[in-house]
């Protein structure tokens, strides 16, 4: 059986989501506001489980449930966003829209049917159960994992039959009067391959005269599927896609189409969907109006512009592009954004210079923020030039989670002075640095750097 996505495998996509960092620290918790439900509401919302957790659920039940919870809350569907209720019927009713798997047959009757927040819902809920559709990686071979497979047994994983399935409703869905949706369902169709060549079709959606919100869209969708393939060919993993050399070939013309779109864009979603274009910048040379306008938009007073900007220069930053590496280091320091100095200072990665070096140590000096003193030293260290002072002093830093790193970075520098130091840590004040540091000294043993196995007395 196929993973549910058709451009890579689903190891691809998960590491997608690693390189643009959508990454949380855990659940974000959160409450509804609003009085409890009338016992009328109640009584409604009762049913509508009920009739939901039946072998027959029906499309009205489901329009009960999202008209209740309304659209902000169904964006919440697939992320790290949870919200508690203390009262049963509503916890239930949340249970069921937000995490409860459903069958395909009824997500397709939903999209054919059902109202636009209802297909919204689903078009969510079928990206959702994507995610959770592929298969893993097992003794050598891609397997269905447990929560794929309790998918199957509900008549719910999004395989080659269930694409074909919900194919023209989805499609249908893209055409839909609300950009809320368009948006999801271009997400959809991108990931699933319901289009016969998914680069082709959103090629041709950017040449129409679209709303900001669909444009960003899909530049967001055309930078995965090009960049899905280019995880797929330096990671060996053979693609599913059968267009795929497409996809991998440079295409000026639309590198040129979505530099066009930044330069007239108004709208801060466009701007950082253009920026997120990993073609964006040529790696050799950068002509003066990319610059200046790259330079103008790192002025922006919006922080996500300023930060796209300071990705978007990523490995371009190097010495055949002396502008980009002023820019970035423009952001890295002078920026009032944390975020936005951190990802200048990324952007630096590649800077391997005297004058870059003693910026970044700057960086790390004590009155810096601290992710920027964190960012600071990893940029230092990834060069493996080991910087014994700066490396020792993040050691003993007052903040513990600076501490931590330090001991990751001493382990890989596994001199004599550095191994003291990690065993100096096993007696920190934090246990979260202890165990780090024997952690990194076991690792040191099972490796042959070490005599004997170590750990806290």
């Amino acid at each position: 059986m196929k993973s549910g996505f058709t451009t890579c495998s689903p190891l691809v996509f998960l590491l997608l989501l690693f390189f643009v960092k959508v990454a949380h620290c855990g659940p974000q918790i959160g409450w509804d506001s609003r009085p409890p439900p009338d016992e009328k509401t109640k009584g409604e919302l009762v049913r509508a489980v009920e009739n939901l957790k039946s072998p027959k659920p029906d499309v009205h039940s489901l329009e009960t449930l999202v008209n209740y919870f309304g659209d902000s809350m169904v964006d919440t569907i697939g992320t790290s966003h949870i919200y508690l209720y203390d009262d049963g019927p509503r916890k239930n009713a949340y249970t069921a829209m937000f995490q409860d798997w459903y069958p395909i047959g009824f997500l397709n009757r939903v999209l054919s049917e059902g109202s636009d927040l209802a297909v919204y819902w689903a078009l969510r809920k079928i990206a959702h159960q994507t995610s959770i559709s592929g298969l893993t990686y097992d003794n050598g071979k891609f397997v269905l994992g447990a929560h794929a497979k309790r998918l199957e047994a509900l008549g719910g994983l999004i395989d080659d039959k269930a694409k074909a399935t919900i194919k023209n409703a989805v499609l249908k869905a893209e055409r839909s009067a609300s950009d809320r949706t368009k948006v999801q369902a271009l997400k959809v169709i991108t990931e699933l391959g319901l289009a016969e060549d998914a680069l082709t079709f959103l090629k041709e959606k950017l040449q129409r005269d679209n709303p900001p919100a669909i444009t960003a869209a899909i530049i967001s969708n055309i930078t995965n599927c090009r960049h899905g393939e280019y995880l797929c060919r330096s990671m060996g993993i053979e693609s599913h896609n059968p267009d795929a050399g497409k996809y991998l070939e440079p295409d000026p013309k639309l590198d040129d189409a979505i530099w066009n779109i930044l330069s007239k864009a108004a709208m801060a979603n466009v701007r950082t969907a253009c920026l997120g274009y990993l073609w964006l910048i040529d790696k050799t040379s950068v002509s003066e109006d990319k610059q200046r306008l790259l330079e103008t938009l790192a002025e922006s007073t919006d922080d996500s512009i300023r930060k796209a900007v300071a990705a978007a220069l990523g490995d371009r930053a190097v010495p055949k592009n002396p502008g980009m590496i002023d820019l970035a280091l423009h952001l890295a320091a002078d920026d009032k954004d944390e975020d936005v100095r951190c990802a200048g200072i990324l952007a630096l990665r590649n800077v391997k210079t005297p004058e870059i070096t003693q910026k970044l140590i700057e960086f790390f000096k004590p009155e810096q923020p601290g992710r920027v003193r964190m960012e600071a030293l990893d940029t230092l260290e990834g060069w493996g030039e080991h910087h014994w002072d700066i490396l020792i002093a993040a050691s003993k830093d007052k903040d513990e989670w600076m501490r931590k790193r330090a001991m990751y970075h001493l382990r890989d520098m596994a001199t004599p002075e550095a191994i003291a130091a990690l065993k100096d840590a096993l007696h920190d004040s934090s246990k979260m640095v202890r165990d780090e540091a024997a952690e990194q000294l076991e690792w040191m043993r099972k490796e042959g750097k070490l005599g004997k196995q170590v750990g806290p007395k």
